[in-house]
């Protein structure tokens, strides 16, 4: 897609993606792997696929999923992060369905290892509330996120109703 936009549209390299769900866990891994990805918004997702504490049945994987899991799931995979994207969950504090917990220690891991130097590039936004829903508030944010990186003024965003950021509070 990127490619294409490129191609067709002569757009900026620098690509901003956001996403929702198994998309927002789609767009962290597609982050890893692209680095014209600068900006990662995903919304109530998750960086663990095995995603343990959640009230649904994972089940089995078959062939292909496991294959997806192997060599791409972000949680397992910090080194295709080293480039330093920035990337700013926002999920629900008691989301029983795909639990917080996975974007936090995502990163807690990298503002460890590969964002040392840049833990402002890092954060996991837990909105208050249960369910695996899509509050106002995170509508917000993305907005003025983005509209905050396309106007240069993006440096160290706080989204405001912030339960917690990963990592040592600056």
């Amino acid at each position: 897609m990127i490619d294409w936009a490129l191609e067709q549209y002569g757009v900026s390299a620098e690509v901003g993606m956001y996403r929702i769900s198994m998309g927002g866990d789609i767009s962290v891994a597609a982050a890893g792997l692209d680095k014209r990805i600068v900006l990662a918004v995903p919304a109530i997702a998750t960086t663990d696929w095995l995603r343990p504490g959640t009230n649904e049945s994972v089940g089995e994987a078959d062939e292909v999923a496991q294959a997806c899991y192997d060599e791409l799931n972000p949680l397992t995979h910090l080194e295709c992060y080293a480039h330093c994207s920035r990337i700013i969950f926002q999920n629900r504090a008691e989301d029983q369905q795909v639990p917080p917990d996975g974007s936090v220690r995502f990163c807690d891991a990298l503002r460890a290892t590969h964002y040392r130097d840049y833990p402002e590039k890092m954060e996991a936004v837990l909105h208050a509330g249960a369910g695996h829903a899509y509050p106002p508030e995170m509508w917000e944010n993305k907005v003025a996120l983005f509209r905050d990186y396309l106007s240069g003024r993006l440096q160290e965003p706080r989204c405001r109703k912030t339960l917690h950021t990963c990592g040592s509070p600056r």
